[in-house]
């Protein structure tokens, strides 16, 4: 072999090596760039998993305390219990949060209800039951009363205003009472914890009854 073809020989053995240098390393870039791609797609889904772990976990926290709140498991001194802590709230003229301990519930009133009479509980079947308590406000003005009565409807302890009766003691005066039929509704959650468990945080009927006596009567 003449010294020009031992040249060109050479070169192109350099050329192809090159190529297949060149061809193995676009391979060797492609499949590292499929395998990034995969790597990002697989901790998209992690992080897709894990948000709707985490979300999964908050919904049955969420539903578990309102079965907790609304079972119907829950004994009559209960229910009035927390039904009285729950008037309580509502008839601040500030109304204080739902998770707010009961003893917190000092200051002016929306509408001050002197006393607390015993309900009644009735089992309508099928896990419900409903717990119904006539309560007589204070003479206030008739939008206090309002103002009232639409929070007892948005209130998430699923009450509602059964009958109302208005009655204005001095003729010549705009206060107004109020003997308003509340009933609160309850059902029986499958699934729930033993309800014996469940930390209590409302206060007595007594106590209720006393701080709402001795709360004064917004204007």
């Amino acid at each position: 072999m003449s010294p020009r073809e031992r040249r060109l020989a050479a070169i192109t053995t350099v050329i192809v090596g090159i190529m297949l240098a060149y061809i193995g390393v676009s391979r060797t870039v492609g499949h590292i760039k499929n395998l990034d791609t995969t790597i990002a797609l697989r901790q998209g889904e992690l992080r897709a998993d894990t948000v709707r772990a985490a979300t999964y976990d908050r919904v049955v926290q969420t539903f578990s305390a309102v079965a907790e709140e609304h079972s119907s498991q829950l004994d009559e001194a209960k229910i009035r219990d927390r039904l009285l802590a729950e008037i309580l709230r509502l008839s601040m003229a500030k109304i204080p949060p739902a998770s707010s301990a009961a003893t917190s519930y000092t200051g002016p009133k929306l509408v001050n209800i002197p006393s607390f009479p015993e309900g009644e509980l009735e089992d309508l079947g099928d896990g419900y039951r409903e717990y119904r308590i006539q309560l007589r406000t204070d003479p206030t003005r008739i939008d206090n009363i309002a103002t009232f009565l639409q929070r007892i409807e948005e209130s998430e302890q699923l009450l509602r205003v059964d009958s109302l009766e208005l009655r204005r003691p001095n003729p010549e005066e705009t206060s107004v009472t109020a003997n308003i039929l509340v009933t609160r509704t309850l059902i029986d959650y499958s699934g729930i914890g033993d309800e014996e468990q469940a930390p209590e945080t409302a206060p007595s009927s007594e106590n209720a009854g006393e701080a709402a006596s001795e709360a004064p009567a917004a204007p």
